[in-house]
């Protein structure tokens, strides 16, 4: 199955054409028009750039407890393999220390990741506004590289032209 979403109804029709010139069967290419608000995306309020943050460091803390906890353990190991006691100071540092690191990556992940989320829903969101026909072509395997990139190369055109003919 090949599927390409084109702005145009008539971006589509010169697909379909483009297609039946290089021997793909009309009967197993399906066209569909779709109004703008049919395609339209979640308009929920979605997940935040500082929810995602919280959400990392939240996630962050636990494991800097993980490793605190596991740390705390090997320091007291250590010091008892050289006959001596460990401080509360040194143990105290290593666990606030170890969870502060923890809480601090996480954020940061969570930053990125938030980050990546909300660039992508954008591109999303943008490309679906554009596109109002969705075109399927469901073809032998064989074919399905060729059916892709007549369609690809339709809809770069189209792409192109609709560009200069509305110049920024």
């Amino acid at each position: 199955m090949v599927l390409r979403l084109y702005d145009s109804r008539a971006d589509s029709e010169q697909a379909l054409q483009s297609l039946k010139k290089a021997g793909i069967p009309e009967d197993e290419i399906k066209i569909e028009d779709f109004h703008v608000p049919a395609l339209e995306p979640y308009k929920g309020r979605g997940t935040t750039l500082l929810e995602t943050i919280f959400s990392g460091g939240v996630g962050g803390g636990i494991w800097g407890v993980v490793a605190a906890i596991l740390a705390v353990i090997g320091i007291i190991q250590i010091a008892a393999l050289n006959q001596r006691e460990a401080s509360p100071t040194e143990l105290v540092v290593a666990f606030l220390g170890l969870i502060a690191a923890g809480i601090f990556i996480g954020s940061m992940l969570g930053l990125f990741i938030g980050w990546g989320v909300a660039s992508q829903d954008s591109y999303v969101s943008e490309t679906v506004k554009q596109g109002e026909v969705l075109m399927q072509t469901l073809i032998d395997e064989s074919l399905a590289s060729k059916a892709w990139r007549i369609m690809n190369q339709v809809a770069i055109a189209a792409r192109a032209r609709h560009a200069s003919e509305s110049p920024a």
